[in-house]
This record gives structure tokens, sequence and C-alpha cells, in this order.
């Protein structure tokens, strides 16, 4: 349980990037191989705790050494554990611009991390019956350690482990919005989108609109589809009559999926430029992407695109 705890804390760095991905395994590899210098931590925080439970071996055979021997895996444990918690504790310090946000998805993944590292920890009690030379030992305490030793792939096979129920829960969360936003046929309906000025252009309109109408914005920076889902399901009263959406993009298809949410009627296109380009991967895609709130308007719709009807 504490190997657990400790590997839950060190790993609230990698569950912050993979959040700031979007959830994306593809991504969190490329971040990975960005920053390999990432993988040291954990590595020399396992390696530690391997080398001192191997002294357990070592001394063993070492007359006047038994009692030296059998506290070898305390110490490795404690020092494994103490590391650990040196890691957590330096992420927690660092000043982030956008922090982590404690969602019920991140919560589910950071218990299906702990029951992770809690199976590998125990599973040197199954291996130890095997174990008949120094190597089944290297083995056992490999395994126990590992999950601290190859953190960031931990985290990502968490992650793999919840990705179907994840989406699951994704699905029935929008299709509630929808379906709560479809039956509201008296509110006015408008999306947003842009590679920059679409969340101060939100809230001028919002401001504007407010005026006039009882308007919902999309918080902040509500810009994916979870969300402006999160926003419907949470914040929209019978008493608003304009919904203004911010939909924001960074893969192709975002923002075709916001529109199948929200059904806007009508539109607005900021300022477009090569934002996301690692993901979009050109200009071309992201101009096609941002066009789909245009497509998705109904025939007497109405958009503006940068200041053009």
């Amino acid at each position: 349980l504490l190997g657990a705890a400790g590997v839950i804390f060190a790993g609230l760095r990698f569950v912050h990037i993979l959040q700031l991905e979007s959830y994306q395994g593809n991504m969190y590899l490329k971040w990975l191989n960005k920053h390999s210098s990432e993988y040291w931590p954990g590595l020399m925080t396992g390696f530690a705790a391997v080398a001192l439970s191997l002294c357990h071996v070592f001394f063993y055979y070492m007359e006047g050494f038994y009692g030296l021997s059998d506290a070898m895996p305390y110490v490795a444990d404690g020092v494994y554990l103490a590391l650990l918690l040196f890691l957590g504790v330096s992420e927690i310090k660092k000043q982030k611009v956008k922090p982590l946000k404690y969602t019920g998805r991140v919560n589910r993944l950071l218990a299906a991390l702990g029951i992770l590292t809690a199976l590998f920890t125990v599973s040197e009690m199954f291996l130890a019956l095997l174990r008949s030379s120094h190597l089944d030992y290297t083995l056992i305490y490999v395994m126990r350690y590992l999950p601290g030793m190859l953190l960031p792939l931990f985290v990502l096979f968490a992650h793999l482990l919840t990705y179907p129920l994840e989406s699951a829960v994704k699905r029935w969360y929008f299709n509630d919005a929808k379906r709560k936003l479809a039956a509201r046929g008296d509110v006015i309906k408008i999306g947003i989108t842009g590679s920059y000025g679409k969340t101060s252009t939100k809230f001028i309109l919002g401001s504007i609109l407010s005026e006039r109408y009882h308007t919902l914005v999309t918080p902040s920076s509500y810009n994916t589809s979870m969300g402006v889902t999160r926003a419907v399901r949470e914040q929209l009263d019978p008493e608003h009559k304009v919904f203004v959406a911010e939909m924001g993009a960074r893969y192709k298809g975002d923002i075709k999926e916001l529109c199948e949410l929200v059904r806007p009627e009508y539109g607005i296109i900021t300022s477009v430029g090569k934002q996301h380009l690692t993901t979009f991967g050109s200009l071309e895609r992201i101009i096609a992407t941002k066009s789909e709130l245009l497509l998705a308007l109904p025939k007497n719709g109405t958009a503006v695109i940068n200041g053009d009807n």
C-alpha cells in the first residue's frame, strides 16, 4: 500500500502531462521521446532499491552479517519510498501555468496506477516460489520496484487499461448533454472557433447578449467536447435563452464533434493560424478543421469569419 501511494504521488507529474496532451497516448509518447531525461529519476530510484535489496543476498553469505542481511529489504523499501516522496514533492512545488485538474478521470487513472503498483509489489510472493539462484533474486526485486523504475510507462499502462471505461463514460455524458441541449429548442446556440481570440470573443459576445437575454457562455477555457458537455449538464438552466460555446481543436474532427453536440445556428471563426501544428501537421488541415463549423450550420444560419459575413 505504501508502494502504491508512493508511485501515485511521484506519478502526478506524468498524469499531468497526459492530461495536457488530452489523454492522447501517442502525443504522450512523443512528449516522452522529446524529454527522455524524465526517465532518469525513476530509473535511479528503482536501481537504488534493487541494489540495496541484493545486498540481502550478499550479506547472507558473510558470517556475522545475518542481521544486516535481514534488514536490507526494509532499508531498500525505505529508500525507495523516500525517493518517490522526494519526486512527488518536487513536482508539487513547481509553478505551473495550467495545474493538474483532479477530475473523475484523473482519480480513476490514479486508482488504476495504484492497483498496478500493488500487484507488481506483491508479485514477489509468487516469484519467490521459483527462486533458486541469485538471478531469481534479481528478478524478484526488479519486479517489486518496477513501477517506480518505469514510472512514465506505468502511467501510460494504467491509461491504456482504463481507456475503454473512459470512452464509455465520455460517450454517456456526451449523449446526455446532447439530449439536454436538443430538447431546448428555445435556446439560440452560437459556436466560436479559431486559432486566436476565440475566448475573448466569447466573453465579449456573452456580455453584449446578456444585456437582453439570459446567456450562458462556456467557462474559461472549457472548449473541448468534455468541457462543453460539462457546461451544458451542470450550468444550462431553464431561464437561459442563449448558449455561446467556445470550440477548440487539436485534432482533425474535434470541431465536427463539438458541432454534433451543440448544433449551432450561428458561427464565428476568429483568426486562423499555425497553432497546434504538432497534431494537425499543416495549416491546410487547421483551416479544414475550423471550417467544420461552417458545414455544421443550417442553411439559414449565419457565420462571421474574421469580421466578415
